[in-house]
């Protein structure tokens, strides 16, 4: 874990750096320093990797943090974090040994464990060139070999000659010792960077102190284009002045960086484009209203900035607000809803909202979407009438086939409205959709339209069926399929009608269905038929009641019977009291 060392003394900065660093799911540690004798005891303690400093602070300037951290902690990297107007010091700043600065907007906070791993980086190698300079002043035979050990680029140049180049630098470039040989120390720099890097090696070499560090483009032989980080220093080199530079390949680190602020500005013009409404929300108040909201509420920019936004939501809506942010505040990641709002013209319309909380400049906000959906709205609720009346009539239909039925049977009057009731009570109980159970009911009202063509004797016979009777009534189901099959519902209710009589074992009629063969409704009507059956009068006998229809039931659970269907029956009877109407 980087150790990261916070000079702030303002509560709100400490919260905004590290609210960017957690984002980095634990690669970095935080300890907060208030005041110079703070700073001074943490560098005292070893393991600080990254210092990280406000340029204005309470009673000491960032200035003073630098001294005292180049006094005590030199190796240790230093970013500072200023405010947009002290971009002027923060550069002086970083002329006198800071690493990096950062304006503390969250814009470009966001880009602070990016900039502390290339700090770190830097000073990483800045370190390893330095010892390697010294090595070479020791012994240069040891600083070959150590040279060529390492990952960083290490050349040295004499006027405008290599004089000594490393295999990290051949990698880096693609060009071999022998080119090297041939080329002045500039030519393979970018010819954006050239006359920078040819003017300041020369100065260097001149006894001036041009900057020792700075970022260039290099091209490799290949013709390819990489960054590199390149620090440059004085060495002697048998016994002579010469210049060793070390470079480090960021080319990866600079494209992420181009990524992520390309990425910002298509995120902030995606916004400003977008055809949703979005904004953000800050402790009631809009905080940022994008150009597609102020046009559907009918404000100029920027003005709903800082209005509450209970302001345009209709009164009778604003316990809708109050629950969304009961939901964020119980810890919902985010909240979707409908609301009525009022346009600045006086006009009302329907808004759907998705919101989400995130931070916002450092505070806890809330990011939304609106979208207009009044004509949506509308429509939605003119299909739904539609649907009502439709059902209505399919309702009434069904009826009256029903009654076509029973004008047949006498003895069976109302069988299919009760069987209906009980089905529906049934799935209610399953834990089905209301539209399901209204379904279930529906079907139930025609489930023995199949025997509007058994002769009337055979249905009202007050004694046992002959076994060709019994034929002649089993065919029921079937006949009621045929009858329905061609009228389109938009579930399968002919298809249940023909299985009502089906069985878990196979025993049943007329198909010989098993099991999962057998539709749940065709399962649930075929339960609520037989407890209306037994515990109804019939031509052939006195009704039986309902415990001995219940006993019939249980008996057959799980093999006759769907076990989950027998055992929500049982609930609904036994333990809610719940009973056939009359």
């Amino acid at each position: 874990m980087i150790q990261i060392l916070h000079v702030e003394d303002d509560r709100f900065d400490q919260e905004l750096v590290r609210h960017a660093l957690e984002a980095e799911a634990g690669e970095f540690s935080v300890t907060v320093a208030c005041s110079l004798e703070d700073l001074r005891r943490m560098l005292a303690q070893p393991g600080i990797e990254c210092i990280v400093s406000d340029i204005h602070l309470g009673g000491f300037d960032g200035l003073q943090v630098l001294a005292i951290a180049r006094e005590l902690s030199p190796d240790v990297p230093l970013i500072f974090l200023t405010g947009t107007g002290s971009e002027e010091i923060a550069v002086e700043a970083i002329k006198g040994g800071a690493a990096d600065y950062i304006i503390k907007t969250p814009a470009h906070i966001i880009r602070l464990p990016v900039a502390i791993r290339l700090a770190i980086e830097r000073t990483k190698n800045e370190l390893e060139g330095r010892r390697a300079a010294e090595a070479l002043r020791e012994r240069e035979l040891r600083f070959r070999a150590l040279a060529d050990s390492t990952a960083t680029a290490i050349f040295v140049y004499r006027g405008e000659r290599f004089i000594f180049v490393n295999k990290a630098c051949e990698r880096i470039s693609g060009y071999s010792q022998d080119d090297f040989a041939a080329m002045r120390f500039w030519d393979f720099i970018h010819p954006e960077f050239r006359d920078l890097a040819r003017t300041r090696g020369l100065a260097r070499q001149q006894g001036e102190s041009p900057p020792a560090r700075y970022e260039v483009r290099i091209v490799r032989k290949d013709g390819q284009e990489r960054w590199i980080d390149y620090t440059a220093g004085e060495i002697e080199w048998q016994g002579e002045r010469a210049v060793i530079g070390t470079a480090v390949d960021i080319t990866e680190s600079k494209e992420a960086a181009e990524r992520l602020r390309t990425s910002e500005e298509r995120f902030r013009l995606v916004i400003e484009k977008s055809l949703t409404g979005m904004y953000v929300t800050r402790q009631g108040r809009f905080a940022y209203a994008n150009p597609r909201l102020e046009a559907l509420l009918g404000y100029a920019p920027g003005e709903l900035v800082g209005r509450k936004t209970t302001e345009l939501v209709v009164a009778e809506d604003l316990p809708i607000i109050s629950a969304a942010r009961e939901k964020l505040r119980s810890g919902d990641a985010s909240v979707s809803y409908t609301m009525r709002v009022k346009r600045k013209d006086g006009a009302i319309i329907d808004l759907g909202v998705q919101g989400v909380i995130t931070e916002f400049e450092g505070t806890r906000a809330m990011i939304g979407m609106a979208q207009d959906i009044t004509e949506r709205k509308r429509a939605q609720e003119q299909i739904a009438s539609y649907l009502r009346q439709l059902e209505a009539s399919m309702r009434g239909t069904l009826r009256a086939v029903a009654n076509m039925v029973e004008l047949r049977d006498p003895y069976t009057a109302g069988h299919q409205r009760r069987v209906g009731a009980a089905a529906a009570a049934i799935g209610r109980e399953l834990g089905m959709a209301e539209d399901k159970c209204r379904e279930l009911e529906m079907t139930s009202l025609v489930h023995d339209i199949g025997k509007i063509g058994i002769p009337a004797e055979i249905l009202s016979k007050p004694g046992a069926l002959t076994p060709i009777e019994m034929q002649i009534m089993k065919a029921h189901p079937q006949a009621g399929y045929d009858i329905l099959k061609e009228v389109e519902f938009a579930w399968p209710l002919a298809d249940i009608v023909r299985q009502h009589h089906e069985r878990l074992n196979g025993s049943g009629y007329p198909q010989g269905l098993k099991g999962g063969e057998i539709l749940l409704a065709a399962q649930i009507i075929g339960v609520a038929d037989v407890l209306e059956a037994i515990a109804s009068h019939r031509p052939y006998r006195p009704s039986l009641g309902i415990g001995r229809a219940l006993e019939e039931i249980e008996r057959g659970r799980g093999t006759l019977y769907g076990a989950q269907v027998v055992d929500a029956a049982l609930r609904l009877f036994r333990d809610k009291g719940y009973t056939l109407p009359q």
